[in-house]
Formats: structure tokens, C-alpha cells, sequence
């Protein structure tokens, strides 16, 4: 069995990310179904994880997780490059496999590629230890918000 993390190209890939999402998001965490996918992919630069029994070499590779790297405006010409890293999804039945932090590890590089020295994200309240664990650093003064019903937090890491 094997895991892979790619930067997605086509519609097909797209559509199989808006899938782990509704499976992650609508289906299990209850989120309104409006949210997915959202007004913001279209500018996005989506990732797909994939696995593959190796036992069989006919099968395609399922979709298991995905990530989004979402490009922030700059307030002006000399403001810190940002983005933020969204929609973060790996199905139940293949977490805690090291593929989250695959995900994010392929949204970073994308970042890092394109100038981006920092990246914040509203991370689900629950997992900011998680993040913490890859750098990541809660925003302080910032309250804890509701997104779609669920605690989120503002996060950020700087990368260069």
C-alpha cells in the first residue's frame, strides 16, 4: 500500500477532491452542503492525496485526502506575501497514516515556489495541537470563532 500527494491538474482530480471534502466535511462533520465546493477554489491551487493497494496494478488509486494553498491579496506592494492553507480532509479510515502532514508538506512547498512567506489558516479548534506539532502558532488575541458550526482558531507559520 502506498500514499501520494499531487498538485491537482484536471477536473476529474478537482472533482475527487470536492468528494473527500463532502465525505469529511458535509457527511461527518455535519457542515452546511452549501460549503462545498465554495467561491474560493476556483482561484485555489488544490492537492489530491491517493492510495494504492500494490497489489493490484489495474485499480486507480482512490482519493483519500486533499489541501488547498488560497492565495491572499496583498494590502500593498511591500505587505508580507500571504496565503492560507484550507479545507485540510483525509477520510476516517486513513487517518493517523502521516497523510495530513503530507498534505500540508505539499502545501508549503507549492507556498515556498510561489514567494508566499507566510501562511494562515482557521484551523478546527481540536486539532491546533496538531498543527502546533508542524510549526504552526495560534494568533494571539485572536478569539476562538464558529465556522460552519464548528470551534476553529487562527493559526499561521511563517515559511521562509
Amino acid at each position: 500500500m502506498s500514499y501520494t500527494v499531487h498538485k491537482v491538474s484536471s477536473t476529474e482530480d478537482f472533482d475527487r477532491c470536492i468528494h473527500v471534502r463532502q465525505v469529511v466535511f458535509v457527511v461527518e462533520q455535519e457542515c452546511p452542503p452549501d460549503t462545498e465546493p465554495d467561491a474560493k477554489d476556483p482561484v485555489c491551487t488544490q492537492f489530491l492525496a491517493t492510495y494504492s493497494d500494490n497489489n493490484t496494478d489495474s485499480a486507480p488509486a482512490s482519493p483519500v485526502g486533499t489541501a488547498r494553498l488560497v492565495p491572499v491579496e496583498a494590502e500593498s506592494p511591500t505587505a508580507t506575501k500571504t496565503a492560507m492553507l484550507g479545507r485540510l480532509a483525509v477520510l476516517k479510515e486513513h487517518r493517523g497514516k502521516g497523510l495530513g502532514q503530507l498534505l500540508v508538506k505539499a502545501v508549503e512547498e507549492e507556498a515556498k515556489r510561489l514567494g508566499v512567506q507566510r501562511i494562515d489558516m482557521h484551523a478546527q479548534s481540536y486539532k491546533q495541537r496538531w498543527y502546533e506539532k508542524l510549526g504552526y502558532a495560534r494568533l494571539e488575541g485572536l478569539d476562538e470563532f464558529d465556522e460552519d458550526g464548528i470551534p476553529h482558531v487562527h493559526m499561521e507559520k511563517w515559511i521562509v
